[in-house]
């Protein structure tokens, strides 16, 4: 009787821990800047999954060279996608735009920025930095603005840096190495709330910056198209993003 007990608690915790297991290994691979709506969304939805952020270049790496399971991805780099579909890792009907990410210029200083773009009128900005243009999207919208005439930057002539991406950009204007920066808002969106001041530039000023989700196909089970049906259509994920300073399709 005690062997046949010891054998039930052995196969109930095999099963246990396999089904905790399961539950737990679904891995949705994403863009840093979506970090903030994701762990939100780990909260309620109907499939447990875990996360890992990293650039695109990263992304990219590990999806070419399979160095770890990405179930879903995340990004704002359209390249993710396209290459998955050219190598067999996706269909079209597996990839979604999920969100749009407003480009800003921000400044640590409350004072630094207006709403009417004052601020360049008057010459208030001592010295401005975005990405690289040819590698980030992020960059190439903003080189897009900087050479608009409208845009009057020639008084920022030597006092314009450029960095590999956003976050170094946004690195520079926190520690006030550089006044203000180009940068997505999600960069610098905490609690709901931006400290310093900044600019939202209107969408028709700039190529869009979209984000991606999609589903590799390599691994399929219920539960991860039940996952990617919900990251990519559920109301209540957009608003997440939403909150995490993105924008809605709509």
């Amino acid at each position: 009787m005690r062997k046949k007990l010891i054998q039930l608690i052995i196969t109930f915790s095999f099963f246990f821990s396999f089904d905790v297991f399961a539950k737990s290994n679904i891995e949705v691979c994403a863009a840093p800047q979506t970090y903030s709506a994701l762990e939100n969304i780990k909260k309620y939805t109907k499939v447990h999954f875990e996360t890992f952020y990293g650039s695109s270049d990263e992304l990219l790496s590990i999806i070419s060279n399979q160095k770890k399971r990405c179930h879903i991805i995340i990004s704002e780099d359209e390249k993710i996608p396209v290459i998955m579909l050219k190598s067999n890792k996706t269909e079209f009907s597996n990839i979604k735009r999920l969100v749009r990410s407003p480009l800003i210029l921000w400044s640590k200083d409350e004072n630094a920025i207006d709403d009417k773009l004052n601020f360049l009128k008057k010459k208030k900005i001592k010295s401005l930095v975005y990405p690289k243009a040819s590698l980030s999207t992020v960059g190439y919208a903003a080189s897009k603005i900087i050479s608009q005439k409208n845009f009057p930057s020639e008084f920022l002539k030597g006092k314009i840096f450029r960095t590999d991406h956003e976050y170094a950009a946004f690195s520079l204007v926190d520690n006030q190495n550089v006044q203000a920066g180009f940068m997505t808002k999600p960069v610098v969106m905490k609690d709901g709330k931006i400290e310093g001041s900044y600019y939202i530039f209107p969408y028709d000023k700039y190529e869009p910056i979209f984000y991606y989700v999609t589903l590799n196909n390599e691994e399929k089970s219920n539960r991860i198209s039940t996952l990617y049906t919900e990251l990519s259509t559920s109301v209540r994920v957009i608003t997440s993003f939403v909150l995490a300073g993105f924008d809605s399709l709509d």
